[in-house]
């Protein structure tokens, strides 16, 4: 009888120092919405956007860690490769700081290269239905 109460003792201890240890993990009250604004300011501060970028026949391969440094070094901002495309192109992924008119800036810059064709924000397209009620029909 007294194993079993020396057992259920010791038991009994372990959960109630994991139930103190537990306890002293909880956030305090208004900790997870500070978290939740915080993270709001950061992601407010950057933005990522694709672009789609046709490089001339010169650049064998766009996707090569110097080549990429080169192009973040232009643009002064991270630029990472995503993914080729039909008819040469690539998907690049810009992200900088300062929001839509920054995307734009580094637009601009990219064009300005010379082993740069043409260069666009990649966007969803989206194919629209006709139906009775489109003004557009």
């Amino acid at each position: 009888m007294k194993i079993i109460f020396l057992k259920m003792s010791v038991l009994f201890l372990a959960w109630l120092l994991l139930a103190v240890l537990l306890s002293g993990c909880a956030a305090a009250p208004g900790a997870a919405e500070e978290n939740t604004m915080r993270e709001k300011r950061i992601l407010s501060t950057t933005e990522s956007a694709q672009v789609i970028v046709r490089f001339k026949d010169e650049v064998e391969d766009p996707s090569r860690p110097d080549f990429l440094a080169d192009l973040s070094r232009t643009v002064a901002a991270r630029v990472d490769y995503v993914r080729p495309m039909s008819g040469g192109a690539h998907v690049l992924r810009v992200e900088t700081a300062g929001g839509r008119g920054r995307i734009e800036d580094l637009l601009t810059k990219l064009s300005q290269r010379p082993d740069v064709v043409y260069v666009e924000q990649d966007a969803v397209m989206m194919h629209r239905q006709k139906n009775k009620e489109d003004p557009l029909r």
